[in-house]
Order: structure tokens, then C-alpha cells, then sequence
């Protein structure tokens, strides 16, 4: 996943984290699950000219919906 965003234009540095407890808690009784944005965790770093912004994609549960913020810029 990670390697994939980094081929996008701009993009500096991405870290991406999968919740592990949460992938476990939804695999099915044939042992398979899917990846949902709740079991995302995701920081980009993106420069464009000199201008550099720091962003995250985090779960809000109490939304229950995936939300991005910019952290630094």
C-alpha cells in the first residue's frame, strides 16, 4: 500500500499502519476477511514547490467513518 502512494505525484513520505486486532476480529469462519477504513491508519507528507503539508487518514468511531486532517504545514 504504501509503495503504491509513493508513486503518486508530490508525495514525499507515507507510513501506513493496519490494525492487526481488528483484521483478526473479522475473519470469517473460512479464515478470510477484507480491509476496511477501520482497520486504517494512514500519514502522508506531500511537497509541492516549497510548500510541505503533513496530513493523516485516522477511524473516528464515534462518527464511525474514516477522516482525514492536516496535521502540519
Amino acid at each position: 500500500m504504501e509503495s503504491c502512494i509513493r508513486l503518486q505525484p508530490f508525495v514525499v513520505d507515507v507510513k501506513v499502519r493496519i490494525d492487526r486486532n481488528k483484521l483478526r476480529e473479522k475473519i470469517s469462519a473460512f479464515g478470510y476477511t477484507s480491509l476496511d477504513a477501520e482497520m486504517l491508519f494512514a500519514e502522508v507528507t506531500v511537497r509541492v514547490n516549497e510548500n510541505v503539508v503533513k496530513a493523516i487518514l485516522k477511524w473516528d468511531e464515534r462518527l464511525r467513518y474514516p477522516m482525514m486532517e492536516i496535521t502540519e504545514e
